[in-house]
């Protein structure tokens, strides 16, 4: 029997970055949700739900992820940046053609937030995640006390002091 998730959420999917992983798998249980109720001809009440929920990725995720970027000096941050912008315009966008009544819109909604979650926790967040894993930025608290040598322990404690705890 297949399932009926539109996306599973598994390791190939992680960035390596605990807390954007735990906010990408919500963004994929989203569209699981939206998913289910397309099948059970409940889209439209859920589709306004989860464009709320979505819009406040700009105002969440997306800053606290452009925080990180900035502090790690990751240089692909503008352009990055700009991809969320146009997430964030193309959402609103959804939202308001749904509003106007707009009854092809969940499934032209599931397939963007499908193709665009592929494309950017796959190729930009990803990139991210791998330059965090290889900067020489994690070196800093090599030898420090409390601190292992190993390189898992230096990426621990670096992300640890980058997000304030």
């Amino acid at each position: 029997m297949a399932s009926a998730e539109l996306i599973q959420w598994s390791d190939k999917r992680r960035i390596g970055i605990p807390e954007l992983d735990e906010q990408h798998q919500a963004m994929v249980a989203m569209l699981n949700e939206l998913h289910l109720a397309i099948i059970g001809r409940n889209a439209r009440e859920t589709s306004r739900n989860i464009l709320e929920r979505l819009a406040e990725y700009p105002t969440r995720h997306f800053p606290r992820e452009e925080d990180l970027m900035h502090r790690a000096h990751y240089s692909g941050l503008d352009a990055h940046r700009e991809q969320h912008e146009q997430l964030t315009r193309q959402v609103m966008d959804l939202r308001d053609r749904l509003d106007a009544g707009g009854n092809k819109l969940t499934f032209e909604l599931l397939h963007f937030l499908k193709s665009w979650l592929a494309q950017h926790i796959h190729e930009s967040d990803r990139r991210f995640g791998a330059f965090i894993a290889t900067t020489e930025q994690l070196q800093p608290h090599a030898g420090h006390p409390g601190h292992g040598n190993s390189r898992t322990e230096q990426n621990r404690g670096w992300w640890q002091s980058l997000m304030g705890g």
